[in-house]
């Protein structure tokens, strides 16, 4: 009884950091799919279209396996119709995880502050 449970403790952190965001098939799938010849990711990748970093902040994951799947005309991007319903999920939830950073606003400085005092 005791041997099923430390295997299950062995296999859980694995588990645990796959379902974290590994994401091993959509990462494949960017990279042999030409995605950074337009859009940039962590930094690397073409200017032609908008960043993937971010991506999860702005769109679903149904809008984004729906823009996989037919592409979009404006800018030109080529639908991947061809993938498996898997594979497109894969990329859809590998995208969604694509958080940008909280743009922080500069602080303003009170109205009060900005007078000269006599």
């Amino acid at each position: 009884m005791r041997h099923p449970i430390f295997i299950l403790l062995l296999i859980l952190p694995a588990l645990v950091l796959t379902a974290a965001g590994d994401f091993p098939m959509a990462r494949r799938l960017i990279n042999t799919q030409g995605c950074k010849a337009c859009h940039k990711l962590e930094g690397f990748g073409g200017d032609f279209a908008r960043p993937l970093d971010g991506v999860g902040d702005t769109l679903s994951e149904t809008q984004l396996e729906q823009k996989l799947k037919t592409g979009n005309t404006a800018p030109y991007m080529p639908s991947h119709q061809h993938l498996t319903q898997e594979e497109r999920t894969s990329l859809a939830q590998f995208l969604k995880s694509l958080k940008g950073q909280e743009k922080k606003r500069p602080a303003q400085r009170p109205a009060s502050s900005s007078r000269r005092r006599s």
